[in-house]
């Protein structure tokens, strides 16, 4: 009932002496039923003696299984399309970051939603990054009033959606990180809102992004 393909995909190799070579493999599930069709693709990360890792590699397996058990089964709230992918980021942190989007549509709406999360990994010891791991006590407060700048335009800064347009705000907008998929790309931390968080639909996902310098007083 469904097509599972693995494929290597990527090999990253870390630049500094001692760390560790993540692999990420891919895992594909692909199906286009009478009434309903996904592709799913997940990471499998690989490389380091990690539970949780191991762990959270189990999990991605079997959201995938509950979500094609639901579609083709038919169940109620099930999408009847789904798509879901994931990318990897070369990025200067020393960090494997991944970010995972998905995409689904009921058989009667009229538009999508997409969605997105991270898994950020410390090549050097296999942990787990998150905002409160990677950042210091100030970040947050400081993070939010630099995005309240940028949305009331007083910053400059302008922002792109996904799609690499222009992003118009939400005029009054509450802003909560944790709602983001933090993730690195180059010299860069970056901040991928979902639909409706910060903009209209049609603004698509808004990524904020801050380099390295500009929030090097907050890293630990």
């Amino acid at each position: 009932m469904k097509k599972i393909l693995l494929l290597l995909t990527l090999i990253i190799f870390t630049a500094c002496g001692g760390q560790k070579k993540i692999v990420v493999d891919s895992l594909t599930y692909e199906k286009n039923g009478d009434d309903y069709s996904y592709k799913i693709e997940i990471p499998q990360i690989k490389g380091i003696r990690n539970k949780e890792i191991e762990k959270l590699n189990v999990e991605l397996s079997e959201i995938a299984d509950a979500t094609i058990e639901s579609m083709v089964n038919r169940l109620e709230g099930s999408p009847a399309e789904y798509i879901e992918s994931y990318q990897t980021f070369e990025n200067d942190f020393g960090i494997t970051s991944i970010l995972l989007e998905t995409y689904s549509i009921g058989e009667n709406d009229a538009n999508g939603i997409q969605a997105s999360e991270s898994i950020n990994i410390r090549n050097s010891d296999g942990s787990f990054v998150t905002f409160d791991t990677f950042f210091k006590e100030g970040a947050k407060e400081y993070i939010v009033d630099q995005i309240k700048n940028i949305i009331n335009k007083s910053s400059g800064k302008i922002v792109l959606n996904s799609n690499g347009k222009e992003v118009n705000f939400f005029e009054d907008v509450d802003i909560n990180l944790d709602d983001s998929a933090m993730y690195f790309e180059g010299n860069d931390i970056c901040f991928k809102f979902d639909m409706y968080e910060l903009a209209p639909h049609s603004e698509g996902q808004p990524i904020i992004r801050f380099p390295k310098e500009e929030l090097k007083e907050f890293i630990k």
